[in-house]
């Protein structure tokens, strides 16, 4: 071991004296290194930020050891990979690692840090040290959850956050909302606000809010989301959004698709319903990507498929939820779902325990299934929630006739449950005569009479209490004195052939029973409508046991049936034994309500008997827990002791009961609930999934950091499981990951939902970059199978290797905290992977990752994700390296820096690998010739080898781009950052065929790029020979603002005599001669409002002459002569500027001032949409650089191949 780290060092420090290139060196001191207020550098070089970066994450090692030596070992680890630049986390890290921290301590010589100095930079993190680039905000379908959610979104955008959302939440335009007789607006006007504030953080001087919108295919508002960027004029863009489709089942979209069917757009919490063609939709996706590149597709199914949470917190959209009457098993005894509330605990069968409702949503009306199992225990709930199955967690939808599901039997005490009745006598009646009072404080005796009533009692109009009782029974003293305990009022006894029934008049009673039991005053009771009172449901299990005892003493009976014991409980009400099944469960007695059609009973005036059955060792816990009165509990005790003497009883196990009916159920009212960290509930019995995290990974966040594969592809064979040192390999991921792993726990986040999501599941994104430079480097062409099979072993020993590496550290640190909940310890593999006859290699790796989660990953896992492929446009540059898995976009460039005199200087770039295998090839006429073209496929002293191995992103076709990434997400647990760059000649129909391609792959989502299509949006109407440009300024309202105003103006001055002194006029004008501001001084405030008013409306575009004629209206002779004197100065200023015409050149390509991008957009009459600058012929503008049509679309973001500015960064 101690061989594998020293060569591992070795190889790391044989490139940490090699320093980046000049543009690499451009690009830190722009953006990574620190400053302090005044602008000066505190840190001047890539060591620097290295040794910041590796020392701050480096202190989170005191939560797991005090030993100083071995922190100070793993900061020197750290600071080895980021200082040669094998790897490198993502911007976020490198920006604001250690940031407002005294940059002392980072400047400490490693041998002199203490345990203390480590646990002191882990002491002073701030909010300044958020480490996370991308977060996940769920929405609700309420204004108050929208408006939490925007500001949620603020608070990460604040501190340089992207943000994600899923809109399918929201229900479509003009949807009804309940309480207000009003209509939704709709998810698009909400994206509107969200793009508000993503503005407005910007304005604030932040980094651009970068926002990712998702909707599901069938929303009944798809269209309008698709459309939402397509007419870019100014209104309608969302310009802080991307936005794609969600279709969360591919395969069943292309079915339709190739029916030719309709799919019905609809939303739970919606009336509305459409229906388009498939084609239509997919049409129209295709249409608009092939304008703009938006959208793009996800397939989210395929994220929690592979994803190990997946049952718990899926990447999608929904709402599941259970009908109002359900009975939830809470601490307060058995509550109706629609009568929840947040002070109340539900059970939680995981951790044994109440777990506190932090909660509650009405969801309105929605669609619903009944699934009926065959025990007789139904649940009626919307599609999409969840039940526990022999097979794990699934959705209703998704269930089978046949497939068992979990019902829960736990015997528990209801912590904070009733324990007596409430009731308040009436002393007097008419005439003021006085009634017999009746006393409820014993609660066992009550609860017990209100069974026996239940069971077989009656009430008539008049107000009489009747009790049958079988003289069999031998329970007509008992019950007797159980009256007379509660009410002193006289008994009737009347004998009948084989019953005795009791009578009592007592309006006290009445009135109780009535109370209890909903039964209308003046109504008699009815037998068929009979169900458990909610008095007894939310009574402690003391109370419900008596009132049990009663019932079944009442109308059940005991015999022996075939050797086994069985208890009968007979009713013409189906709802009075629907809840008793579910009150016997929590006394551990499983019970069977017959089947309606199989039903062997009498027919009581047309009314059908249901029974409920108690057989096997359930009888026996009836008999321990519950029991009868009388004779029957003698029976009972006779055939139990009997039975335990002979056989004894075999226990069953039915915790996993069959479903046999499944149906649609119309339409109801729906609830649901969270209840964390279990999120899970019981409902009639039936162990369910909970819906607090059902939207998007709720809150998750992106922890991202890259190995360069081409710094070590000289080293190390990638991909061959028998290469001597793939081991080095195995300790560079395995290091990387512990320090993502580290960054978890010494990350602020922006929310405190965030960092208990961030914690709890311990997300890291581990990927990696340089194919492209790999593949060069090993002649081997990008677009050909020998490329695909070295891109897919390099990835499924990447694979194997980070789960290892994740297996380790959770040896060492334990488990993230929601293991026991994923599906790891049942043996679960997060990715794909190849058939096993792709190649030898793959089968050798498919062996080896199989091995290991069936295996050890059983038992171990530190992370819930481990590996990805993220956007490394800055970072990659940073490296001296290809961007993350994408082709090279060129070969050859040009880029210019500044000089320290501030000249403008060119930097010739060449691909190094390039360079170096040209070697005496290469002279200046051909480096001339590969950088104008960027390519070298259509150079002719060069050979086809060269040609096939050197390729670039628009060297190859759309289908090869789509089979790397097909090849690479196979094996990868989270998504690929991928773009599919296609040619400008590329037609919709070549973009449906690969999206048709991408359904059909291993692929998570598609992002397609075609050349040229970001110059197609033309904005302007602009007219050609127009000599004067003015431009207006509106904000998101559309209302106009004053265009900002220049350091250096054009001006006149005159001197204006009134009665009172000297004013003197300024007014000046911009470089089109027009008049921008007006400044009046004479101490007067009548002057200042005068300028400043007359300045802003001159800057809103408001005419000069417009302003005059204003001034010339009012009364007297001040604004007269001041409105005289602006027009001779308007005069004034074309007599002395009309010869002095000025030009200004614009060296662009190179990062320009605010200013001069200003001057540039003014003077070319350029329009800004989606992040850069468009002219009225199309062609593009990088924002920074002013470069023409230099823009690409590369890891799905658009960046400058000139200067290197990227929409992402």
């Amino acid at each position: 071991m101690e061989d594998i780290l020293s060569d591992f060092e070795s190889l790391l420090d044989s490139f940490t004296d090699i320093k980046p290139s000049e543009n690499a060196e451009r690009i830190l001191r722009d953006r990574y290194l620190l400053k302090d207020g005044n602008g000066n550098y505190l840190e001047h070089n890539w060591s620097d930020i290295s040794r910041r970066v590796s020392r701050y994450i480096a202190s989170a090692e005191v939560l797991y050891t005090d030993d100083i030596d071995k922190i100070r070992k793993v900061e020197k680890i750290y600071y080895k990979l980021l200082k040669s630049r094998i790897f490198l986390p993502n911007s976020p890290t490198l920006f604001n690692a250690g940031k407002t921290l005294s940059q002392d301590i980072f400047k400490k010589d490693i041998k002199e840090m203490l345990l203390d100095d480590y646990k002191n930079i882990y002491n002073s993190r701030n909010r300044h040290n958020m480490l996370s680039a991308c977060f996940v905000v769920p929405l609700e379908d309420s204004m108050e959850g929208i408006f939490n959610a925007v500001k949620d979104a603020a608070l990460i955008q604040k501190y340089g956050g992207g943000v994600g959302y899923d809109f399918s939440i929201l229900r479509p335009k003009d949807s009804s909302i309940a309480g207000t007789g009003g209509k939704s607006s709709g998810p698009i006007s909400f994206m509107h606000v969200f793009n508000t504030t993503a503005s407005t953080i910007e304005q604030g001087g932040a980094r651009r809010g970068a926002q990712m919108a998702v909707m599901r295919y069938d929303h009944p508002d798809v269209i309008d989301f698709i459309n939402s960027k397509k007419d870019n004029d100014g209104k309608s863009v969302l310009n802080y959004f991307n936005i794609s489709i969600n279709f969360d089942n591919p395969e069943k979209f292309l079915k339709k698709l190739e029916n030719d069917e309709e799919l019905e757009l609809s939303h739970s919490n919606s009336n509305i319903k459409k229906t388009i063609k498939a084609r239509e939709l997919f049409d129209l996706i295709a249409n608009n990507a092939w304008k703009s590149g938006d959208p793009g597709m996800l397939f989210l199914g395929r994220h929690n498929k592979y994803y190990a949470l997946g049952d718990v917190t899926p990447v999608s959209a929904t709402n599941p939820c259970v009908v109002g009457d359900t009975l939830v098993l809470t601490n307060k005894g058995l509550i109706k779902a629609k009568e929840l509330t947040t002070d109340m605990k539900v059970w939680s069968p995981i951790s044994n325990q109440f777990l506190p409702i932090e909660k509650i949503i009405d969801q309105g009306v929605k669609p619903i299934k009944s699934i009926k199992l065959k025990n007789g225990i139904e649940l009626k709930a919307t599609y999409d929630h969840k039940v526990y199955t022999e097979n794990g967690w699934k959705k209703i939808e998704d269930l089978k006739i046949g497939e068992k599901i979990r019902v829960i039997s736990d015997e528990i005490s209801f912590e904070d449950a009733e324990e007596h009745f409430e009731y308040e006598n009436i002393i007097y009646g008419k005439n003021n005569h006085h009634i017999n009072q009746i006393n409820i404080s014993n609660s066992v005796y009550v609860s017990k009479i209100l069974g026996l009533f239940i069971g077989d009692g009656s009430l008539g109009k008049d107000g009489r209490i009747s009790f049958s009782i079988s003289k069999n029974d031998k329970t007509v003293d008992e019950i007797k004195n159980l009256i007379e305990e509660i009410s002193d009022s006289t008994i009737t006894e009347i004998e009948e052939k084989n019953q005795v029934k009791l009578l009592i008049r007592s309006k006290n009673l009445e009135l109780f029973i009535r109370n209890i039991t909903d039964i209308e005053l003046g109504s008699p009771s009815d037998s068929e409508t009979k169900k458990i009172p909610d008095k007894i449901l939310t009574n402690n299990k003391i109370i419900q046991k008596e009132f049990l005892k009663g019932l079944f003493t009442a109308d059940g009976s005991v015999y022996n049936s075939k050797g086994s014991i069985t208890i009968s409980l007979s009713s013409i009400s189906k709802k009075l034994l629907e809840d008793t099944q579910i009150i016997l469960l929590n006394f551990g007695i499983f019970s069977t309500l017959t089947k309606e059609k199989e039903e062997r009973t009498a027919i009581i005036k047309g009314k059908k008997i249901y029974r409920l059955l108690i057989s096997g060792k359930n009888s026996y816990n009836f008999y321990k827990n519950i029991g009868f009165m009388g004779e029957k509990q003698k029976k009972l005790k006779f055939l139990v002791e009997n039975h335990l003497e002979k056989k004894g009883f075999y226990n069953k196990n039915k915790s996993f009961i069959e479903i046999v009916k499944i149906t649609d159920f119309g339409q109801e009212r729906v609830y649901d609930i969270t209840a964390g960290p279990d999120y899970v509930w019981v409902t009639n019995g039936i162990l369910s999934y909970d819906c607090g995290e059902e939207p998007l990974p709720p809150y998750g966040s992106c922890n991202l950091g890259s190995i360069d594969l081409a710094k070590i592809i000289d080293y190390i064979d990638l991909g061959n499981p028998n290469d001597e040192k793939k081991d080095i390999f195995k300790e560079i991921i395995y290091w990387t990951s512990r320090f993502l792993d580290n960054v978890i726990d010494i990350n602020i986040y922006p929310l405190k939902e965030i960092e208990k999501v961030s914690k709890e599941q311990r997300f890291i994104g581990l990927g990696i970059m340089g194919i492209a430079d790999s593949l060069y480097k090993k002649n081997i062409p990008y677009n050909s199978n020998e490329g695909r099979n070295f891109m897919a072993e390099t990835l499924a020993q990447f694979a194997y290797y980070s789960h290892l590496a994740s297996t380790e550290l959770a040896k060492e640190r334990g488990n993230f905290p929601l293991f026991d909940k994923s599906k790891y310890k049942d043996g679960f593999i997060p990715f794909p992977m190849l058939d096993n006859n792709y190649s030898e290699n793959i089968k050798i790796w498919n062996s080896l990752i199989k091995e290991h989660f069936y295996g050890e990953a059983k038992k171990y896992k530190r992370n819930v994700q481990v590996n990805t492929v993220a956007p490394t446009g800055s970072i990659s540059n940073i490296a001296d390296t290809s961007s993350g898995i994408e082709p090279n976009f060129m070969l050859a460039y040009i880029r210019y820096m500044t000089d320290k005199e501030g000249n403008r200087v060119p930097l010739p770039y060449m691909n190094k690998i390039l360079r170096d295998k040209l070697d005496g090839l290469l002279n200046s006429e051909l480096e001339a010739e590969i950088i104008e073209k960027g390519s070298i496929q259509h150079i002719e002293n060069i050979s086809e080898d060269f040609k096939k191995v050197f390729v670039t992103a628009m060297d190859i076709s759309g289908e090869d781009h789509l089979l790397a990434q097909h090849v690479i997400q196979s094996y990868l647990d989270a998504s690929c950052s991928k773009t599919i760059n296609l040619p400008k000649e590329t037609t919709v129909e070549d973009i449906k065929n690969i999206y048709i391609k991408a359904m059909k792959l291993n692929l998570k989502g598609i992002t397609i790029y075609r050349d040229g299509s970001l110059e197609t949006q033309v904005l302007t109407n602009s007219k050609k020979d127009d000599k004067k440009v003015t431009f207006f300024v509106l904000d998101e309202k559309h209302k106009l603002r004053a265009r900002p105003r220049k350091e250096t103006l054009k001006s006149v001055t005159r001197k204006f005599k009134t009665d009172s002194g000297t004013v003197y006029i300024t007014v000046s004008f911009d470089d089109n001669g027009e008049a921008i501001e007006i400044f009046l001084s004479d101490g007067t405030e009548t002057a200042e409002i005068i300028g400043r008013l007359s300045s802003i409306a001159l800057r809103t575009g408001v005419s000069v002459d417009e302003i005059l004629e204003q001034l010339s209206k009012v009364k007297g002779s001040y604004c007269k002569g001041i409105s005289k004197e602006i027009k001779s100065a308007l005069n004034d200023f074309e007599e002395l500027w009309k010869d002095n015409t000025d030009f200004e050149v614009f060296h662009v390509g190179k990062p320009l001032s605010k200013e001069e991008v200003e001057k540039f957009v003014h003077a070319n009459k350029l329009e800004y949409v989606k992040g850069y600058y468009i002219d009225n012929e199309g062609n593009t503008y990088c924002p920074t650089c002013l470069s023409k049509n230099s823009l690409l679309m590369t890891e799905g973001c658009i960046s400058c191949k000139t200067c290197g500015w990227s929409k992402c960064s």
